[in-house]
């Protein structure tokens, strides 16, 4: 007779409250333990975990990415209705008995006072097989359960100015009116404030810059 290979994912540990405009914040932290005793390993090669709280992944989140030991392993695949969805190019090899550690990044453009929260909502949504009989189990603390994980407050200042990339880092000579970059600016102070002076600086070239006020 032969049992499943089972994997267990828990949180690892909490998370500090991101800052509107914060690159690359720490949103969500994670373990993965391999369970067997047969001298068999785990590959994981997809995650898929649900944004349960009021931010808009969408608008609010950019470049939304999975690192492994502290490195990035996969930018995020496809986000759909608050779930987001991690394809590992190269799948993540647990041993037996070993337990791997993940986070969650993103850039933070928007959402000042929404809160963050990743949870695992089924058990599908992690891609997992073993070395020898192929099908692995699952074993979370993190199916559906917000008291497990926490949810995190986006914080900001009473005015916050968060640059966004550009379309294009390639600008053509004979084109007018290109779009240089943006800037989002938010304001939560509960009253209106009046923006008196704006300064930008344009590297032309390497060396090379102009600025004005």
């Amino acid at each position: 007779n032969t049992s499943a290979t089972s994997i267990t994912l828990k949180q690892d540990g909490s998370s500090v409250n991101p800052k509107l405009g914060q690159d690359q914040s720490e949103l969500f932290k994670f373990s993965v333990k391999n369970n067997a005793e047969n001298n068999e390993d785990v590959s994981v090669s997809e995650i898929t975990l649900k944004e349960d709280s009021s931010i808009d992944e969408t608008t609010e989140l950019a470049n939304v990415a999975l690192y492994y030991n502290g490195k990035e392993v996969a930018k995020v695949a496809s986000m759909t209705n608050k779930y987001v969805t991690f394809k590992l190019v190269s799948p993540i090899l647990i041993k037996e008995g070993k337990t791997e550690k993940f986070s969650v990044k993103a850039d933070i453009i928007g959402g000042a006072g929404d809160t963050v929260s990743f949870i695992v909502d089924n058990d599908l949504d992690i891609t997992a097989t073993s070395s020898k009989y192929g099908y692995v189990s699952i074993d979370s603390s993190l199916v559906d359960t917000k008291g497990e994980t926490g949810e995190l407050t986006v914080q900001a200042g009473e005015l916050t100015l968060v640059d966004l990339d550009a379309p294009s880092d390639i600008i053509r000579e004979d084109k007018d009116d290109v779009v240089l970059g943006t800037v989002k600016v938010t304001n939560i102070a509960g009253k209106n404030l009046e923006l008196q002076e704006f300064g930008v600086k344009a590297t032309l070239t390497p060396g090379t810059a102009t600025s004005g006020g």
